[in-house]
């Protein structure tokens, strides 16, 4: 099964230095119908502007919960995090480290009906990260936002509608442009294509790696399935039950998984066909 990677060269962009999380033997449990449940354990893992990393693994593997501590929405019950060699918290604690962070690391949900004022238009919700976060003033913030849908294959025309008079495939694409309009160093994406057509999910997948080389920035994608994730990265993560059961480059693992857990997930992945690169 071999990973077919189109790599179209990178536009200079100048340094802007690297970004770089963290984590060391983080841990994080929830407590389920008064049972405890460890979602993350003893994890290490570093991310930046200069990898691209898949994880993967089945639902409840804590994939999701691993992002979301990664990016400051989770506090770790044990283990440390830090963001270019500072605690987490402590960058978090003042309002200048906050909008350091959010504007260089940016995480898109799979589940973003709740992550939308209902009352607000789709304009309204991305211009602002660009005006708050880049401190850029409405027009420049508008002209961010129509070069980000227009890329992103969304009619500017739509931005004027709120969340509900959208199709869920939709409100997921603007999500996207929430994040991207800040251009983050770093972006976090849970299941990001998991809600959209089969007919766009290539396009956003191609997007978003157009966008990490274009830009320099690293990529941390999350998801169940091997083929899109293969196509975007360079290096893969396997969890289950909350622990890192194989990690290392795409390939490698791709063509010659060691653990038996991942060796399910690539054969069943042979069985619905090759990972290739994805269409536009």
């Amino acid at each position: 099964m071999r990973v077919l990677r189109q790599r179209p060269p990178a536009e200079p962009v100048g340094d802007r230095g690297l970004v770089q999380i963290t984590a060391e033997a983080v841990e994080k449990t929830f407590v389920v119908n008064r049972a405890r449940h460890r979602a993350v354990a003893a994890v290490d893992v570093t991310i930046g502007s200069d990898r691209t990393i898949g994880v993967i693994g089945e639902s409840g593997s804590g994939k999701s919960t691993l992002a979301r501590m990664l990016c400051g929405l989770e506090r770790a019950d044990e283990g440390s995090l830090h963001y270019n060699g500072i605690p987490l918290g402590q960058h978090l604690s003042s309002r200048t480290g906050r909008r350091d962070f959010r504007r260089a690391v940016q995480l898109v949900s799979q589940d973003v009906s709740s992550s939308f004022d209902p009352l607000r238009t789709l304009r309204d919700a991305v211009r602002t990260p660009a005006m708050v976060l880049c401190e850029l003033d409405r027009d420049e913030a508008d002209h961010r936002v129509d070069e980000v849908l227009t890329t992103l294959q969304i009619d500017p025309a739509l931005a004027a509608r709120r969340p509900h008079e959208v199709s869920g495939g939709q409100r997921q694409r603007f999500a996207i442009a929430r994040a991207l309009v800040v251009r983050p160093r770093v972006l976090l994406c849970d299941e990001v294509v998991s809600a959209l057509d089969v007919s766009v999910q290539g396009s956003v997948l191609n997007l978003l790696k157009d966008y990490a080389e274009r830009n320099r920035a690293g990529l941390f994608f999350v998801s169940h399935g091997i083929p899109a994730t293969a196509f975007l990265v360079d290096e893969l993560i396997v969890m289950r039950g909350g622990e890192i059961v194989e990690r290392g480059s795409t390939d490698d693992i791709v063509e010659a998984p060691q653990h038996e857990y991942t060796r399910f997930l690539v054969g069943a992945a042979r069985r619905g066909g090759r990972i290739e690169a994805v269409a536009s």
